[in-house]
């Protein structure tokens, strides 16, 4: 797809369509007769600007969230046209008020770590991954020392950026959980940035794949001066029960990483869903159709058990730029970053992290 590419596409069809320049279009269908507030399903469908669909309406989606189930409830003339099987709405903006930022902000935390999850959820919320487990060798503008990632923090977040995730690298440039390094990180981000929310990866990689160390080293966070707001634990690795655990008597915000269907019926299993600061959906080196077919089914297995609990979609590499517009669309959140690709949507080299939040902002600006 070419950078900025948006001419209009007529689609009729059901999803997944090509993601450039449809209008896409939340159904709600209700359950039954009498039960007009509630949710049976919700699915997303791409229709050419066409005067016969309704016009979107605020009010019967939360923002950032899927909802299923009873208990989501639309709002005056919503409910008389959902009780007509008719009730189509748009995922709208982010709302700002007491527990809302606008796009583009946050607000101060505790220097420890742990605010509120509900500060940080607006809908279409773009977080920036400045750096994962990529290198300088990758490309020259990966962030690697506290330095680096707090100027790379302060780039995205004057991009638009809410958040960001990274991945804190020891002396030798090595990824770590040491404490000292990751409050480092985190102590030169917040300085640099206040206010916005700061998420680390606790990949089990990074404890060279042995669960104990991973344990241990997040547990000796207690005595860090500086902690992260919340950081990424993903399901299909071992040891995510007891480290979830650690991370809640810490006070520290869980980004559930789901890679699979399989690892949404283990969160769902789990009885942990509702305590996670958000769900990150993850299409991890797949081909652009299958991420965004393998997305569509974890996003119907999550709405179906009602998960009211925040998503962002993402993808990597050949599926970052579809999967970024997917999640866009359905109004969820999203990251884009040097951890996920290299390249703008064109496939041309990208300048760093900032010139792909500002690309990934424009694109947002344009589904909405």
């Amino acid at each position: 797809m070419a950078a900025e590419s948006l001419a209009s596409t007529s689609k009729t069809g059901p999803h997944p369509p090509t993601w450039a320049g449809d209008t896409v279009t939340v159904v709600w269908r209700p359950s039954g007769p009498g039960e007009a507030g509630s949710v049976a399903a919700a699915r997303a469908v791409a229709t050419a600007p066409d005067a016969s669909v309704p016009k979107c309406r605020p009010g019967g989606l939360v923002p950032g969230r899927l909802r299923a189930g009873a208990g989501a409830a639309f709002r005056g003339r919503d409910r008389a046209d959902a009780a007509e099987g008719r009730t189509t709405g748009v995922a709208r903006g982010p709302r700002v008020g007491p527990h809302r930022t606008p796009p583009g902000r946050g607000r101060p935390t505790d220097r420890r770590g742990g605010a509120p999850a509900e500060l940080w959820h607006d809908q279409g919320m773009i977080q920036a991954c400045l750096n994962g487990r990529r290198t300088t060798e990758d490309h020259p503008a990966v962030p690697i020392t506290a330095r680096q990632l707090a100027a790379d923090a302060r780039r995205v977040q004057d991009a638009g950026a809410s958040g960001v995730h990274l991945h804190p690298r020891d002396a030798h440039a090595r990824e770590s959980l040491d404490a000292r390094v990751v409050s480092a990180a985190v102590r030169a981000v917040r300085e640099a940035c206040p206010g916005l929310q700061i998420s680390v990866s606790t990949g089990l990689w990074m404890g060279d794949g042995d669960v104990a160390a991973r344990q241990a080293a997040v547990e000796g966070w207690a005595a860090a001066e500086d902690r992260p707001d919340v950081v990424s634990l993903n399901l299909g690795e071992p040891g995510f029960e007891r480290l979830a655990d650690t991370l809640g008597e810490l006070g520290i915000g869980i980004e559930a990483g789901v890679w699979s269907e399989a690892d949404a019926v283990r969160l769902l299993d789990s009885g942990r869903t509702a305590s996670c600061s958000r769900i990150l959906v993850e299409m991890i080196d797949l081909p652009a159709p299958r991420a965004l077919s393998e997305a569509d089914r974890i996003l119907r297995r999550l709405a179906g058990a009602g998960a009211d609990v925040p998503v962002l979609l993402h993808g990597e590499d050949e599926c970052a730029w579809p999967v970024l517009d997917r999640a866009l669309a359905l109004g969820l959140e999203t990251r884009i970053g040097l951890e996920d690709t290299l390249t703008g949507p064109d496939g041309r080299d990208a300048e760093g992290n900032a010139a792909l939040v500002h690309c990934a902002v424009g694109r947002r600006t344009r589904v909405r």
